[in-house]
């Protein structure tokens, strides 16, 4: 991989390029430089919102700096919303006015600026009392234009003032002008007439939106909608509020412009339109609604409410509500304990939706709400499927102190994690840092969602808080009990020689680990015959040194307590014969056959414990259950008087425990792996046997079986199924692949022909079990902490479909971690094939396996890293739902608990161009048959498999050749939890994900666009509790 065309920055191009996005953010509105003392004693301040308009603001300026009041003066507030062309320039001479008030914030719609400046104007301008509009491309008509508004509404008292205007298109006049009646806008029959007229352009003139002034604290905001916003307003105060107009049609107040920037922008998108349809379907409904009895409470973008007796009731407008929406949330308002009213609905002839709740006292929310409401409010919806998405103050009230939506409709949505985000930060927002209402909405921004919510103090710990709590799968386990049982009395003796050099390592841990449980050896030892050679049966050289370097290290590393080197004096050896054969002289430390002899025996004699289970070092150890005590029953055994060996069980074909037992022949004692009772041994000294050439002919154990016939001892044998050991000889272990039976044997698998078999049969092949199920789990993973692949595999458990497969993948761990992960898989043994590899292969390897070990190329592959968890007890559900539907790669949303604000999003059309378009996301799911497609030449790198970033490595490609990719993201599907990688990693990394990117895209078969999931409503939240 050449690095060179990265240049300085290795990460250059890998990123997904930058743009602009609706997002949840503050505006941050701020003055620009001092307000002098003129304009904050202002009684008038004229709101002049702007965004890109240098070329008309200039004259719009000018006007509203020339106004003149009758009592008192005027200021302008100007805000900038994130314009990028030169206004100051074009106004230069206008900036030092003292009547000018400068203000820079992120609003992002005309809607949210005009109230930002509201909002401004009530808080730092005591002395105003009135608010008039004026837009940057528009023209006060004269220097008195305000002030006729002022004189009107302080005349009668108004809460609000409307004036006439010109119109313009281009600075050239448009007839006939819009002068505003108030026969017709303060008669409600008239007013919704002249509405449904202008909104369906059957009327030269519209509402005279433009020409608004409003009286400061009376709680008039614009709603905060895309287009005609203005008119909406202006609508509902004169149907609703008529009693608090002025309506003053002369003098006109301003030229107004015609196709305006932001009406051009929204008649494009078709906005324009929509929105003034739906305000003339909503006006009919506020008239047909005043004849409803009962006390009228209030009306909103939705609908109206008012209370009948002791119910409260909403009439919506006929294209807020979908009447199946409205009964999913009427059943699912019954899980959400209070936080929302629990309501009946109906349909009226003409087709209204109208819902009922019970009246409640309520009390109204102050600036913050108690840390602990706002977290209940949260958990309380979502763990009923719900989250509120409007979250204002007028939205929200205290019922008996618990905190409650009280607005019934569209805006209690299905739960979903991005909602879900965004409900918690504004609520946040709201009750614990007492931002007000219009501080944190939704606006256009180039910056990332994380980058924005970042600004919430404390919020990220919040918000990590919350999903913990809502996903208990995700919580890890306290630490298992450490093994506190003890064989106090045995000695675990492995016995080695230099032969053994190249197994040692891996086959001593091997067996310890397999022996270890449930209970402890009070000693764990390995016998070393220093003998090199020549061996009765050699299969290779020995090698002392090297075995004696293994051994210190698992000495170092606690695998054993000793390594104990067989001394080759020629005295001690002698005085070992005479102790257990009752001999003299003999120096040869093997026997006339080549068998080794004496370490053996020295080894015993080192002993302290009253037994020893002693086992060669290439015994072949199999667990079906760790929690078998086989000690424990071997031990009961050797408590009969005349029992001085106890044989372990070899594979059985029937399960069950078998009684340990002799036979009349006898059994010879045990010694591949047996359990010796040293202290009927030493009684029942010296041994017979004979001497052949100086040397003695009989092994110990040989010796043990003459004596039996006399002393009347014996060698049992029997045991239970579940612990077993398998012998491979030495012919064997150059014909075998002993990597994969040992791990076999481990798990208590093995094929049939082995069954009443020690010795290592290789009848047939040993292989993993393929896997058969239509859904499999990859976990691929090394030296794992023990507690988080425990929460990864009770996620698995937690399921409530269990109809899927598992391939567990070990790369390499040690080895005190990889021989338990048979054990830890409890339940889920029967479904997983376990592959525990002694020699790291890397990620792409352990891919190209889980696929050869899926039998149908119609498998789904879900890929779930060991320290990761599934979070929700639906995920193989909603996996089966999108694999029925055709899809052949899945995405699942993942939480970051290091990244709690983030949520990725993939997208699938070009990945490449995208920074990888987040299709590397976890979790993630495939096919076998698509996995199968990608060139295997995508997975390398110059001619190796890619090493790292198997993430974006594999699904990339797989992206691009889906046929219907889709991504799930109506909840969270997977905890993915990582330790933060060193910066030289991070670096390769990068180098790798540029390198890969730059590759030219694979053939796009998909006959679809890629889609996503949306959120359905649920009754509630699946979250495995």
């Amino acid at each position: 991989m050449n690095s060179s065309a990265q240049g300085d920055d290795p990460f250059y191009g890998f990123r997904a390029p930058i743009k602009e996005e609706e997002i949840l953010c503050p505006r941050k509105l701020r003055v620009v430089g001092e307000i002098s003392s003129y304009a904050q004693s202002a009684v008038v301040a004229i709101a002049m919102p702007l965004h890109n308009q240098a070329s008309t603001l200039y004259f719009a300026l000018e006007s509203a700096l020339s106004q003149t009041l009758t009592e008192g003066h005027c200021a302008v507030v100007l805000l900038d919303d994130q314009s990028t062309d030169d206004w100051q320039t074009e106004i230069a001479d206008l900036l030092e006015h003292p009547g000018l008030i400068l203000l820079k914030g992120h609003c992002g719609s005309a809607a949210l600026a005009r109230n930002a400046i509201l909002d401004f104007v009530e808080s730092d301008l005591p002395n105003s009392r009135w608010v008039a509009r004026l837009d940057p491309d528009d023209l006060l008509c004269s220097s008195t234009s305000v002030d006729a508004l002022v004189c009107e509404g302080e005349f009668k008292g108004a809460s609000f003032v409307l004036g006439s205007n010109y119109l313009e298109r281009d600075r050239v006049p448009v007839k006939p002008d819009n002068i505003a009646n108030p026969d017709i806008l303060l008669d409600r029959e008239q007013l919704v007439q002249f509405i449904e007229a202008f909104c369906f352009g059957q009327s030269a003139n519209e509402l005279p939106s433009c020409n608004l002034l409003l009286r400061t604290r009376c709680g008039i905001r614009y709603p905060s909608i895309r287009s005609a916003e203005d008119h909406w307003l202006v609508a509902q105060l004169l149907f609703f509020r008529a009693d608090e107009a002025a309506i003053l049609p002369y003098p006109v107040y301003c030229h107004y412009s015609l196709r305006g920037q932001t009406t051009t922008n929204n008649e494009k998108i078709g906005a324009h339109r929509r929105v003034r349809e739906e305000l003339a379907s909503a006006s009919r409904t506020w008239l047909s609604s005043r004849s409803e009895p009962g006390e009228f409470l209030g009306f909103g973008m939705e609908g109206c409410v008012w209370r009948q007796g002791e119910y409260v009731v909403k009439l919506f407008y006929p294209h807020t509500a979908k009447q199946t929406d409205i009964a999913q949330l009427a059943r699912a308002s019954i899980n959400a304990k209070g936080r929302i009213p629990v309501f009946h609905h109906s349909v009226s002839e003409s087709g209204a939706t109208c819902c009922r709740y019970r009246d409640q006292p309520l009390e109204t929310i102050g600036t913050n709400i108690p840390l602990d409401e706002v977290r209940g409010f949260l958990l309380d919806l979502a763990q009923a499927g719900l989250v509120a998405s409007n979250i204002k103050r007028e939205n929200l009230r205290l019922s008996t102190g618990r905190l409650t939506h009280i607005d019934i409709g569209r805006d209690i949505q299905p739960y979903a994690p991005s909602r879900f985000l965004d409900s918690a930060a504004r609520l946040y927002a709201l009750g614990i840092l007492g931002w007000p209402d219009g501080e944190l909405v939704r606006r256009n921004s180039t910056k990332r969602q994380h980058e924005s919510l970042a600004e919430l103090n404390g919020f990220a710990a919040f918000f990590d808080g919350l999903v913990r709590e809502l996903h208990p799968l995700a919580t890890l386990p306290k630490p298992p009990a450490s093994n506190t049982l003890v064989a106090s009395d045995v000695t675990l003796l492995i016995k080695a020689c230099p032969q053994d050099h190249a197994t040692f390592r891996e086959q001593v841990a091997h067996i310890v680990f397999q022996l270890s449980a449930p209970r402890r050896f009070a000693k764990v030892v390995v016998a070393i015959d220093p003998f090199v050679g020549a061996y009765l049966r050699q299969y290779t050289t020995g090698d002392l040194q090297a075995l004696l370097d293994s051994a210190a290290e698992l000495k170092t590393t606690g695998v054993i307590d000793a390594a104990w080197v067989a001394p080759e004096d020629a005295r001690v050896i002698q005085e070992a014969y005479a102790k257990w054969f009752a001999v003299n002289g003999i120096t040869a430390t093997h026997t006339h056959s080549g068998a080794p002899l004496f370490a053996q025996l020295w080894a015993f004699g080192q002993v302290s414990t009253r037994f020893v289970l002693q086992a060669d070092l290439d015994v072949l150890i199999g667990r079906k259950d760790h929690g078998h005590d086989f000690l424990l029953e071997m031990l009961e055994a050797a408590s009969h008087p005349n029992v001085w060996c106890v044989g372990f069980n070899i594979p059985k074909k029937l399960k069950g425990f078998r009684p340990y037992a002799s036979r009349p022949a006898g059994f010879v004692p045990e010694i591949r792996l047996g359990l010796l009772d040293l202290q009927k041994i030493s009684a029942n000294l010296p041994l017979p046997n004979s001497v052949c050439q100086g040397q003695l002919e009989k092994m110990w154990h040989r010796s043990m079986e003459e004596a039996q016939r006399a002393c009347g001892m014996e060698t049992v044998r029997g045991g239970d199924d579940r612990s077993f050991y398998v012998h491979p000889s030495n012919e064997t272990k150059l014909a075998s692949n002993l990597e994969i039976e040992r791990d076999l044997i481990a798990q208590g698998r093995y094929p049939a022909h082995q069954a009443e078999q020690w010795d290592l049969s290789l009848e047939s092949p040993w292989q993993y079990p393929k896997r058969p199920e239509k859904l499999v789990f990859l976990l691929k993973g090394r030296d794992t902490p023990l507690a988080k692949l425990i929460r990864c595999l009770e996620s698995l458990r937690q399921q409530q479909d269990q109809d899927f497969g598992i391939i567990l993948i070990d790369d390499a761990s040690a080895p005190g971690h990889s021989w338990l992960l048979n054990h830890n898989l409890k339940s889920l043994r029967p479904r997983t094939t376990l592959v525990r590899r002694r020699v790291r292969q890397g990620y792409i390897p352990n891919f190209l396996l889980a696929s050869d070990l899926c039998i149908s190329p119609d498998t789904l592959i879900a890929v779930l890293d060991q320290d990761d968890s599934l979070m929700n007890s639906n995920v193989v559900s909603a996996l089966k739902r999108a694999r029925a539907d055709g899809a052949d790669l899945i995405n699942g949303l993942m939480y970051r608990p290091n990244k709690p604000m983030h949520i990725y999003y993939a997208d699938y059309v070009n990945p490449r161009s995208k920074g990888g378009g987040n299709t590397w996301t976890h979790l993630r799911a495939f096919t076998k048959e698509l996995f199968d497609q990608v060139p295997a030449e995508e997975y390398r790198v110059d001619g190796q498999w890619i090493s790292d970033i198997s993430d974006y490595a594999t699904m990339l490609p797989m992206a691009e050749m889906a046929r219907k990719p889709i991504q799930l993201t109506d909840q969270y599907f997977i905890w993915h939890e990582r330790e933060p990688y060193p910066a030289d990693r991070k670096l390769e990394q990068g180098l790798l994900i540029h390198y890969i990117l730059r590759r030219s895209p694979l053939a796009i078969t998909r006959s679809e666009g890629a889609t996503e999931h949306t959120p359905e409503w649920t009754s509630t939240l699946n979250t495995g509790r």
